[in-house]
């Protein structure tokens, strides 16, 4: 009797926000009853993971970073002509080097970084790349050759990675059903800081050289490493030891991995970056060639042929800001049943701007296409950022997101090389012509081996 009494007293001081019972209870029931109300009790005091303050935090430290890097290593052809490499040719073999050796040495290391991540925080893997990018950084503005620069921007690759930490960062904290929208924005500030960088690292290498270029990237991460660690906070995870999993057979892409979409993207992922990276190089000469032939190389009394680096800055921040829009809108319809298709839409949409490339003829045209091509990166990168972190539970996000980022390293690597070996012997616009091809085969290879994701959370 003594037993119920005590259980109704219980039952109305809960109702009441009571803490505990100061009397023990005595039977099983009113022992578990007494655990239930502790735990209530704990619930209640503790205050919620705000994961929104942390997204808005790593959004500025993403936007931050990227725009500091922009500012430098936009401008290592030029940087390379100070370090005794008076060449243009060579300093151009010279900065293919350096970026392919910084992609390489990023690919083999984004997993090892991802497998870290999953096993010991997200958090600290960001501290990490923000310390690597500081120093090394740093000391490619005090580099006095050319080797020096490549062998410190290879560390650089291997330590890095800034933005694949964040998006792993992010992807674990914020909820599934917000996954598409957020990384949308967060690709958003990837876009805005990649466009303002290297304007603003323009004005400051013209005023104070490319050494306080660096240097000052160089703080810029500092500045971000000191934000990560003093306000960002990850939830505490139990360590736990990483399923096992066994590569997908490629009949059967889904299989049994949970790792089988991510591992079915990558060579998608790899054409897109290529195919950007491929054309990156030997775009300004691109526009020349476009301003040289066009009908208004001549306007108004202004010869448009001086003006073609401006032209073509102009032309890559229009892909910029298109960029930015786009994948702030497409990151509210990504969910798992429209995730395939806006990947479908956005490789074959690249193909047919890099078909408009091959086949322009006047500014105006290039300017059309350069929009489309913008459009298409904007919807491209939030959605196959959403489909990495939705096809994964969230103790395997790093590595996930490490896989990913290897494939993008990989045609950060081979694009500048295979692009500018296309350009010698077929010419510029067969650059185009091979993109287009590529990223059709790659259009094909989306819609016959990766499938939808299912709505049903990895998790669960």
């Amino acid at each position: 009797m003594a037993c119920v009494v005590r259980r109704g007293i219980a039952f109305i001081l809960n109702g009441y926000g009571s803490q505990r019972l100061s009397a023990p209870l005595d039977c099983s029931s009113c022992v578990s009853m007494r655990k239930d109300l502790s735990m209530t009790s704990m619930q209640s005091t503790q205050q919620p993971y705000r994961w929104q303050t942390t997204v808005r935090i790593l959004w500025v430290t993403q936007f931050a970073a990227m725009a500091a890097f922009g500012s430098s290593l936009t401008f290592i052809p030029l940087y390379i002509l100070e370090l005794g490499i008076p060449d243009a040719r060579q300093a151009a073999l010279w900065a293919g080097f350096v970026a392919g050796g910084a992609g390489i040495s990023m690919a083999i290391f984004s997993p090892i970084w991802g497998v870290l991540a999953d096993r010991y925080g997200k958090k600290i893997m960001l501290e990490r790349a923000f310390l690597g990018a500081t120093v090394t950084l740093l000391l490619m503005g005090l580099a006095q050759s050319a080797p020096q620069l490549l062998v410190l921007r290879m560390i650089q690759g291997s330590l890095s990675g800034t933005t694949t930490a964040i998006s792993t960062l992010v992807a674990s904290i914020t909820p599934r059903e917000q996954l598409g929208r957020v990384l949308g924005s967060l690709q958003m500030s990837i876009f805005a800081g990649s466009t303002v960088g290297p304007f603003a690292g323009g004005v400051l290498a013209d005023t104070l050289g490319y050494r306080i270029a660096f240097i000052s990237t160089s703080l810029v991460c500092l500045g971000a490493g000191i934000a990560v660690f003093t306000l960002v906070h990850e939830p505490p995870q139990a360590k736990q030891p990483l399923p096992a999993f066994r590569l997908p057979k490629l009949r059967n892409p889904v299989g049994n991995s949970m790792l089988s979409t991510v591992l079915m993207l990558a060579p998608v992922i790899f054409v897109v970056q290529f195919s950007i990276m491929a054309a990156r190089p030997i775009f300004p000469l691109f526009v020349a060639e476009v301003a040289t032939t066009s009908a208004i190389a001549s306007f108004a009394g202004i010869n448009v042929e001086e003006f073609v680096a401006t032209i073509a800055g102009l032309l890559i921040a229009t892909t910029g800001v298109v960029a930015t829009f786009c994948s702030m809108v497409t990151g509210r319809f990504i969910d798992s049943h429209r995730a395939r298709l806006l990947l479908i839409v956005a490789v074959v949409g690249s193909a047919l701007a890099n078909v408009g490339h091959a086949l322009i003829a006047t500014l105006l045209q290039l300017w059309i296409v350069r929009i489309l091509l913008g459009a298409c990166n904007g919807i491209w990168a939030p959605t196959y950022s959403a489909t990495v972190g939705l096809s994964v539970p969230s103790e395997r996000r790093g590595l996930a997101f490490g896989i990913s980022a290897s494939a993008s390293a990989l045609g950060n690597a081979f694009g500048p090389i295979v692009g500018g070996y296309i350009g010698a012997v077929l010419g510029i616009r067969a650059v185009f012509a091979a993109a287009a091809g590529a990223l059709l085969l790659a259009a094909l290879w989306l819609a016959l081996r990766v499938k939808p994701l299912t709505p049903a959370d990895p998790d669960d």
